[in-house]
């Protein structure tokens, strides 16, 4: 996927399908389109004319922009909301929209209007959009300045090569990125229990992000112990590994424990100097591995569990990468919360 016109296409009919919603609409600035503006829509018939162009700025979702906070509402009465669409947009009574955003800027948003069997979104809907959303802006982001690096090649013909590799590397992560985080998305609607969706996130962490080894550990609640529940790797032994890793040396300061006390991801980016202690550290080094990342599941603000990746290559979890991470354990997390079955359910 090169073109961000395309992901945008894209994800509004991904989010359409993923929350239910009668239609969906995104809209960003845009220089290159005469408006400043591109914007895509999916569930709406406009017949043979063209759709109107909605207002980036202006209404509730221009204030949802400015203030780069999620916008929820609906109206159980005859009146319809006004989104501040224009005439030929369907009326709803419910909508949904998060901004389109990086850290640094807000591009755009992505706006659902009518939950198909229900009167309202509810807040885990809130939430996982606006996951979504911050997902889809970077991508956006990093498409653009893909672009942007493309022409410079093309403007400056020294150092060809170097650019090229750098640009290619670049396109690289970001459909990582996406069918990482994607493919997350799809499995928080389809996984029908907690145990599913921990096997189906290791596995994509394998496919798509690029480690060796993925596992989830989960809490006990009658206990408090933890069990493996998932693992996935390119080998029986490095699973043998996960569950060794699991059951043995429950030192507090080891850095898979540290993960869960702080409630914060914890790094070792080089197992030969591994500072927390890394229980069976010399076993990860003799199969290869360099570095490893543990990240705490959640349920509500409670911890219940954590997220392992082990990989071949040093100092692999850096800052992009961890943003990454915490977003993936971020949905790992959110699928854990929306699932019936509580963690009391692992045994």
């Amino acid at each position: 996927m090169q073109n961000p016109h395309t992901l945008l296409e894209r994800v509004c009919v991904d989010a359409r399908n993923l929350f239910g919603a009668m239609y969906a609409v995104t809209a960003v600035k845009d220089k290159g389109s005469t408006e400043g503006l591109f914007f895509a829509t999916s569930g709406i018939d406009f017949g043979s004319t063209n759709p109107p162009a909605p207002a980036l700025d202006a209404g509730p979702l221009g204030l949802m922009m400015s203030r780069r906070t999620p916008w929820r509402t609906s109206n159980s009465g005859v009146a319809p909301v006004d989104a501040g669409f224009p005439s030929g947009y369907p009326q709803a009574q419910a909508f949904l929209a998060a901004p389109l955003m990086t850290a640094s800027r807000a591009y755009g948003w992505i706006c659902l209007a009518e939950k198909i069997g229900a009167d309202e979104f509810d807040f885990e809907d809130e939430q996982l959009l606006s996951v979504l959303a911050a997902l889809v802006g970077r991508t956006y982001e990093n498409l653009n300045l893909h672009l942007a690096l493309k022409w410079q090649m093309e403007k400056q013909k020294h150092s060809e090569r170097q650019a090229r590799i750098l640009s290619e590397t670049w396109l690289s992560n970001v459909n990582r990125v996406y069918s990482l985080l994607g493919g997350m998305n799809l499995l928080i609607a389809r996984a029908r229990n907690c145990d599913e969706l921990c096997k189906e996130a290791c596995r994509l962490a394998i496919q798509h992000g690029q480690f060796r080894l993925a596992f989830i550990e989960m809490r006990n609640s009658a206990s408090g112990d933890l069990k493996l529940v998932a693992a996935a790797g390119d080998v029986e032994e490095a699973v043998s590994l996960a569950r060794r890793m699991s059951t043995e040396l429950s030192a507090q300061d080891d850095l898979l424990a540290l993960a869960l006390s702080s409630q914060r991801p914890a790094v070792c980016n080089e197992l030969q100097n591994a500072e927390p202690p890394v229980r069976l550290r010399n076993e990860m080094l003799d199969r290869g591995y360099r570095a490893i990342a543990a990240l705490p599941i959640a349920s509500g603000d409670a911890p219940v569990g954590r997220l392992v990746l082990l990989t071949e290559k040093p100092q692999f979890f850096d800052e992009a990468e961890m943003r990454l991470l915490t977003e993936l354990a971020a949905y790992v997390s959110l699928g854990v919360s929306k699932r019936a079955k509580s963690v009391a359910g692992w045994r």
